[in-house]
């Protein structure tokens, strides 16, 4: 799996290089934020989730989501376990959250994040991730 540099340096000042699964939530949220066309030798890739996180929760199909995530995640980035993906909606200071298990295949390491993404109560889109990591004998 791949490990992708971040603009700018680290304290050595060395360029800051991303952990495995920091580049995976990096592409992943990319996949999720951008609409679609944004990347233009993939036209259908976006999921402009935003378009989810600005509707009421019983008009939200988690079902709906993850097909969606996981047809565009085959053309965008192959390496995730569609098997043990998810996705879960929940609720956060009163704003919808959707939640994404995000199981990626490594031949080291078992690597997993969890990924919330809502809206603050001005509107804007906030996310974040934990890591986990299990080793595999």
């Amino acid at each position: 799996m791949a490990v992708d540099p971040k603009i700018g340096f680290n304290n050595f000042n060395k360029p800051k290089i991303l952990t495995p699964t920091e580049t995976a939530v990096t592409n992943f949220l990319t996949l999720l934020l951008g609409k679609p066309g944004f990347y233009p030798s993939l036209p259908l890739i976006g999921m402009d989730i935003k378009r989810y996180l600005y509707s009421f929760s019983e008009e939200i199909s988690a079902t709906q989501i993850k097909t969606e995530v996981l047809s565009q995640c085959n053309d965008f980035m192959s390496e995730i376990d569609a098997d043990n993906f998810d996705v879960v909606t929940s609720e956060y200071q009163g704003n919808l959250m959707l939640v994404f298990k995000l199981p990626v295949i490594n031949d080291i390491n078992a690597l997993s994040a969890i990924i919330g993404i809502t809206t603050d109560n001005n509107g804007n889109i906030i996310y974040n991730f934990v890591e986990d990591t299990t080793q595999i004998l």
